[in-house]
């Protein structure tokens, strides 16, 4: 194993060693050598061992421990650290000392406790980079660990790099101590605040967004900066004016959007690249980063010759998270923070930085990428697969909560220099404010400065609270606060309900100790379905303090109303109006203007430029914007149904109005969509998720810390007097001491017995019957039976199916002619049947005896004794069994099988339930030309499998999901939907299964009924309210707005949808608003294996644990459609994360193929 190894200076922080002096607890060793460091000097001064050699002073022996062996068993031990295997704790002494800075343990158990507590709390992923020798007897490792806290709802990631130096006890060659060295402290020793401080710093609330992004692994977390290994990457590339500018983002985002050679859009990722190749940050490029998945070679040409396409080869980046915008000035301040850190730690930074955006809204992330080189005089590199001789890429990481510019928000200029060149060129500093003498300040610097400042009311950078007194009042007409914290309180509030947009009109001195401010906000209501704007206009009356020179009053009235006092029914009814009023969706375009002024019957705009069309002549005019001197009426009127705005213009001149300019020549570009916002809207619908989720734990969070506080007030005596003062009553206690044991006692008695999947099998034919294509079309026209017309319209069937070639068939339809018989049909369900349960049995160990319950679906074939009598038989199960055999039910019979089973061992306690799902194909081959019958035999393949199901609590250990809900619906009363799938004869007499030309329809009202069902008991609360919200909006209200169709997404992680076939999967993938990622599982296994009717689920989910996204606590629904009609459901939990690599399946000797592209048409 190669192991990836930085250099020395790099990768061990000297500040670590400090603590090795703890490890010391006799004297007697030999001193070990090394360079010097703090750490030699701890060893060297205290002249100790980490292991205790003897209670009494005496040479140790020579050492005969294997230390390479050691090292080598380290390398194949370690990364078993979180999964099912574990460490070995045959090569830890029973005494080890384990430590690091916030946990502490003296034995192997407890060690081997605080590795099963981190595996329940967190997924941990741990990586190791290098093991070596560093003493006699001490081995030092270099390791990452990534662990999701899956206990809180945003599930954040806690990142750690670190070394661990392992001490050996020479007499026993076994380890005897573990002490942890964190690179992202200073302070190792244990109970470190300073390591407790950095979980805490990591558990914040923040979600990456779900686009695609270059991949790295984490080497190095020191306290200012990580170190990354960045895998390759593929840019498109253009020009910028300058590193924090935007002015290529539209040529390089068209690219993506479709402007390239092929017309092709290309997945957005995240983030934007901007880099400055010199010292001087003058050349600068801007940069998209372009899929994973995606090759140079392979991506179409940019139509533009500004923008060029750039493999970026990867490396070794440094990365530094700070706050603020990304301005120059910002960037460049810390990419000298940056580069003084990495030449201290001794490495040399190359010229020029790059800086990169991820556009998360509410918690945007930025890095800065610098070149480095990392040659050190003295150190050598040994046992390196990464060499550092060459210059590697250093990131600075930043987060800000200010969008960029290219999304549709300003990036304002830092201001703080600008604010204090305002109150010097007033002759005002702060210090002046302060301690101004008899009112002498100059005021006007106040009203430059509150231009500047209230900018920023709503931004991140926010007002400067320097210049407000902590007791200010502010009040407005249903708000009001008597302190500055409570003012910007207020404010985070607006920013965290709302959408605020602040425009200052004008700020004017309107007394000796008063300033005038004219706003006004517009304010979209984040939480309700339709998010109405609501627009606020008026004036805030500021006072200032005479003796201080700072605001102490903040009055604000609204235009809009006329009692602006506090509390205001008529505000308060001004903003309940505009929340339930409608907003025009922008499917036309339209003037924009600025609202100036909203009274309560009209509002006063301020109109852009646009072009018009004169309703008198019909000439092409430019409707200026107009000044207040020369105010135009204008009566809008909105038809909803076509939301297209119609001007009627009333001309009433207050003054002469300007002259129009001339005619403008409309711009031929396109405006792009814009994408911040609909990621931001998605963003605020996963807090809202959140919020509404987890709202009992917010609520009752602050109450029990008031609780708390209330009772470390308590006194022993207080506690004592209130035991005193309590009055017993024996018969009440006795009444409500009964009545609690009976409520236990039946709930426990009543409650249902859990279902747990023990584990699962799915058949995997013989090589020998496997059927391509080709295959499939030269053995139907060797049958004789079909006509041209059938074959060619096989074929097109086909080509379009999404079948891949490598589906299977049994051995009667290879015979020329077919040879559909009894025997040939027993053949093929023995097969199939057995080789499921064979491999089913030997994964679970479970002996055959062991079965309680049986349950065997299979559609099409029912012979005598039965598909079930036949695998007591072959496997002698016991006589006292409960077997059932379900016939014609079509693909969906599988979860009726598995409905069936749960509610016979809701009634057999302590037992196994056996459910096997298959179809035959040899009895159901159909050789006539009947188009509607021909169907099924070219979607229809071979497959099976088997399922083991139990209720015993001491299996839940060992099996794989937990079966949460079963959902059935059934709509055989209608009889186009009974109809639909139907076996029958054709006009020769040869039997086939018929597919209506309505199955699409009756599936589609089938799935509307099950997941209204099944809706209401897995979707969280808070898309049952956007659901209910939008209902009553539509029904009550009548409002024109669609339905609202929840977001199953946020319910389960996992998708199995039955594979039918490809029109089927991509209707579902359009009506549930499912992505690629979600229906790959039910798209490859249609191309691999084909419809294998009611078993395809289980190679699904098969294929979906090959792919290792099987996590403990996951969700899967699986749903499948049947003839009758029939759409049942399936939810299963996850008990455990799925290990592929122990997993036998169908898929495991060729998942790394998949998954594929599967073109529409597959011409053979």
């Amino acid at each position: 194993m190669a192991c990836t190894q930085l250099c020395h200076q790099i990768l061990r922080p000297n500040t670590a060693f400090c603590a090795t002096s703890r490890r010391l607890n006799t004297s007697g060793a030999t001193t070990l050598t090394f360079p010097a460091s703090k750490r030699n000097f701890s060893l060297a001064h205290n002249s100790k061992w980490a292991v205790k050699l003897s209670l009494v002073e005496q040479s140790p022996k020579k050492s005969t421990v294997n230390i390479q062996r050691l090292v080598d068993f380290l390398y194949e031990d370690l990364p078993h650290l979180f999964d099912d295997q574990g460490i070995d704790r045959t090569a830890y002494d029973e005494r080890v000392k384990f430590r690091d800075p916030i946990t502490k343990h003296d034995s192997i158990s407890g060690y081997l406790y605080n590795i099963a507590l981190l595996k329940n709390l967190f997924r941990p992923d741990f990586l190791l980079h290098w093991v070596k020798q560093t003493g006699p007897y001490e081995i030092t490792t270099r390791w990452t660990m990534v662990m999701k806290f899956i206990l809180l709802p945003w599930k954040p990631e806690l990142v750690f790099t670190g070394t661990s130096v392992m001490g050996i006890n020479p007499e026993t060659g076994k380890f005897c101590s573990h002490l942890d060295y964190w690179d992202s402290i200073k302070n190792n020793d244990y109970f470190s605040l300073e390591g407790l401080w950095e979980v805490f710093k990591q558990l914040r609330i923040y979600k990456t967004p779900d686009l695609g992004t270059p991949k790295y692994e984490i080497l190095k977390k020191t306290a200012n900066y990580e170190v990354r290994k960045y895998e390759p990457f593929v840019v498109v590339e253009g020009s910028v004016d300058k590193l924090s500018g935007s002015t290529g983002f539209n040529d390089v985002t068209g690219y993506i959007f479709g402007k390239n050679s092929a017309m092709e859009k290309i997945p957005m990722t995240t983030p934007v690249f901007t880099e400055a190749f010199d010292s001087e940050l003058s050349n600068v490029s801007i940069q998209v980063a372009l899929p994973l998945d995606k090759d140079i070679n392979s991506l179409p040409n940019p139509n533009k010759d500004t923008i060029s396409l750039r493999k970026v080869e990867g490396g070794i980046a440094a990365v530094i998270k700070f706050s603020g915008k990304p301005t120059e000035d910002v960037v460049s301040e810390k990419e000298k923070f940056l580069r003084s850190c990495l030449i201290k730690d001794g490495l040399k930074p190359r010229v020029g930085c790059l800086l990169a955006r991820y556009n998360d809204p509410g918690r945007t992330w930025s890095f800065v990428m610098q070149k480095i080189n990392t040659q050190m005089a003295g150190t050598q590199l040994a046992h390196q697969s990464l060499r550092l001789n060459t210059a590697v890429p250093i990131s600075v990481w930043r987060r800000s909560s200010a969008a960029p510019n290219y999304w549709g928000f300003p990036v304002y200029k830092s201001l703080e220099n600008k604010r204090l060149g305002v109150l010097n060129s007033s002759k005002l500093t702060v210090g002046s404010l302060v301690t101004v003498p008899k009112s002498t300040f100059n005021v006007e610097g106040l009203v430059d400065f509150l231009y500047e400042d209230l900018g920023h009311v709503f931004d991140d950078q926010g007002i400067d609270r320097r210049v407000y007194d902590e007791g200010i009042r502010f009040e407005d007409p249903i708000t009001k606060f008597e302190s500055l914290n409570a003012y910007l309180f207020n404010i985070s509030l607006l920013k965290t309900v709302f959408r605020p947009q602040f425009q200052l009109h004008f700020v004017k001195q309107t007394g000796p100790f008063e300033i005038t401010t004219r706003w006004t906000v517009v304010m979209e209501y984040m939480i309700s379905p339709w998010k109405p704007e609501m627009v606020i206009t008026g004036t805030s009356t500021m006072g200032i303090n005479p003796k201080t020179g700072k605001f102490c009053t903040h009055v604000d009235t609204w235009d809009s109303i006329r009692d602006n006092n506090f509390f205001s029914l008529e505000g308060l009814w001004h903003v309940m109006k505009q929340m339930s009023t409608f907003k025009t969706k922008d499917i036309l375009g339209k003037p924009k203007y600025q609202i100036l002024k909203r009274m309560a019957n009209y509002e006063v705009r301020k109109y852009v430029p646009s072009l018009a069309v004169n309703g008198t002549d019909g000439h092409v005019q430019v409707l200026a914007a107009n000044e207040l001197e020369s105010l135009r009426l204008h009566v809008f009127k909105y038809d909803h149904p076509i939301i297209m705005p119609s001007l009627l213009r009333i001309r009433e001149t207050m003054a002469e109005p300007k002259p129009y300019t001339p005619l403008l020549q409309p711009s031929s570009t396109r405006n792009l969509p814009d994408f911040k916002k609909s990621i931001k809207l998605k963003y605020v619908k996963l807090g809202y998720h959140y919020l509404i989720t987890h709202g009992m734990y917010l609520f009752l969070s602050p109450l029990l810390v008031v609780i708390a506080a209330q009772m470390s007030t308590f006194s022993i005596q207080d506690l004592y007097d209130i035991w005193e003062n309590l009055q017993f009553n024996l018969i009440s206690v006795i009444i409500c001491s009964t009545l609690l044991v009976f409520l236990c006692t039946l709930y426990f008695v009543t409650r249902p017995r859990p279902v747990y999947l023990v584990n699962f099998s799915c058949y995997k034919p013989d090589e020998s019957r496997k059927c391509t294509k080709k295959i499939f079309m030269d053995h139907s026209r060797l049958a004789g039976t079909f006509t041209e017309q059938s074959l060619e319209f096989q074929r097109k069937i086909l080509e379009r199916s999404g079948l891949g070639e490598s589906t299977y068939l049994p051995a009667a339809v290879f015979h020329i002619p077919p040879n559909p018989t009894m025997a040939e049909a027993r053949k093929e369900a023995e097969a199939v049947m057995f080789g499921a349960i064979d491999e089913l049995f030997a994964k679970t160990a479970v002996k055959p005896k062991d079965i309680g319950i049986l349950v065997v679906n299979c559609s099409l074939f029912n012979p005598t004794p039965s598909l079930s009598a036949m695998i007591v038989n072959h496997y002698k199960l016991r006589g006292n069994i409960t077997s059932y055999n379900l016939g014609g039910m079509g693909c969906s019979a599988g979860l009726l099988s598995i409905d069936l089973a749960k509610d016979l061992l809701q009634v057999h306690p302590n037992s196994y339930a056996l459910v096997i799902s298959m179809e035959n194909i040899t009895l159901n081959w159909y050789t006539g030309n009947d188009r509607s019958k021909l169907v099924s035999n070219c979607l229809f393949r071979m497959g099976g499998a088997a399922i083991l199901l139990s209720n015993k609590r001491s299996d839940r250990r060992r099996s794989k999901y937990q079966l949460v809900h079963t959902v059935r619906t059934h709509k055989g009363a209608d009889d186009k939907c009974f109809a639909c799938v139907t076996q029958e004869e054709d006009a020769n007499g040869k039997v086939g299964v018929s597919l209506s030309k309505d199955l699409m329809a009756v599936a589609g009202d089938a799935l509307k009924t099950n997941i209204t069902t099944l809706g209401p008991i897995v979707l969280p609360m808070s898309e049952q309210l956007l659901f209910f919200a939008t209902l009553v909006g539509r029904k009550l209200l009548k409002m024109k707005i669609k339905p609202y169709i929840p977001d199953f997404k946020l319910a389960f992680e996992h998708f199995c949808i039955h594979a039918g076939g490809r029109a089927v999967l991509d209707e579902l993938e359009k009506n549930l608003q499912l992505s690629d990622w979600h229906m790959e599982p039910s798209r490859m296994t249609l191309y691999r294996f084909g419809n294998t009717s009611s078993s395809s689920l289980w190679y699904e989910l098969a294929y979906t644990e090959a792919k290792g996204r099987i996590k403990r606590g996951d969700r899967t629904w699986q749903i499948a459609f049947g003839s009758g009609f029939k759409c049942n459901s399936a939810v299963w939990k996850a008990l455990r994360t799925i290990n592929p690599a122990k997993e036998k399946s169908p898929w495991i000797d060729e998942i790394h193929q998949f998954p594929v592209e599967v073109p529409k048409v597959s011409a053979i």
